[in-house]
């Protein structure tokens, strides 16, 4: 989920890092 203050939790960004790599390579 978002963090209180509007930054994007490093959990987050992983998965949506990880998805765009997958993305990326399929």
């Amino acid at each position: 989920g978002w963090s209180e203050n509007g930054v994007p939790k490093l959990e987050t960004v992983r998965r949506l890092n990880l998805d765009a790599i997958l993305n990326l390579e399929s």
